[in-house]
């Protein structure tokens, strides 16, 4: 996926419309994003933000304090109104609704994801970028993944004798981090690698995931 570093259509998110920022703030948050994403963080000075922000430099440090807390300013909105959204989204109607099998929830589960990262691929890829870097980042990700209602689907999926008995977190992370893991690859940071045929693609993953945690007895 090539991304369009000019264009403000993705970066306009991170803006919430109840905020009271100044346009100097708004710009900051913007450049920053589309910077960081462009560069990497390391490559990416202040003077460089300050530039395409076209604001001074002793602005960013009056309202941000540091390099490091703009980063953590981005990442905390990124994980509220994209991350956390991707997962959450449809997420009530999927846990009420009815599955003649394992299979059509897991399929459901994750081509409901799909739409939503593609169109949020690039504040995504600010997130999976930095990640290994900053401890910071994986407890902001962690903090706002704990309100996920992990446990009413495994209770659900387990009432109905879907899955296997393992304790309900431990089948969350096996769970987040193999479809988490296809996403990231598939429609962040390799798309050229896949895409050969992805109902193809989408159908092996889903029984990758329910051979694993079908309860077979």
């Amino acid at each position: 996926m090539k991304i369009d570093y000019s264009n403000d259509d993705w970066v306009n998110r991170l803006i919430l419309d109840d905020e009271e920022l100044t346009e100097k703030q708004i710009s900051i948050i913007k450049s920053t994003a589309i910077l960081f994403l462009k560069n990497g963080y390391e490559a990416t000075s202040t003077n460089k933000i300050a530039k395409l922000a076209n604001v001074a430099e002793g602005t960013i440090f009056k309202h941000y304090g540091t390099k490091k807390e703009l980063l953590m300013q981005v990442i905390g909105r990124i994980a509220k109104v994209q991350v956390i959204p991707v997962i959450m989204t449809g997420i009530d109607d999927i846990i009420e609704s009815d599955y003649e099998c394992l299979d059509d929830f897991v399929y459901r589960l994750i081509y409901n994801r799909i739409e939503v990262v593609t169109d949020a691929a690039p504040l995504i890829k600010i997130v999976s970028q930095e990640l290994p870097f900053h401890p910071e980042i994986r407890e902001v990700i962690i903090k706002n993944m704990s309100a996920l209602p992990f446990d009413r689907i495994f209770d659900k999926l387990k009432a109905r004798n879907f899955i296997i008995d393992l304790p309900n977190d431990e089948l969350f992370k096996l769970m987040v981090s193999t479809v988490a893991g296809y996403l990231l690859t598939h429609y962040v940071l390799l798309p050229e690698f896949f895409n050969s045929n992805p109902e193809k693609e989408m159908e092996n993953l889903v029984k990758f995931i329910v051979r694993g945690i079908k309860n077979h007895e």
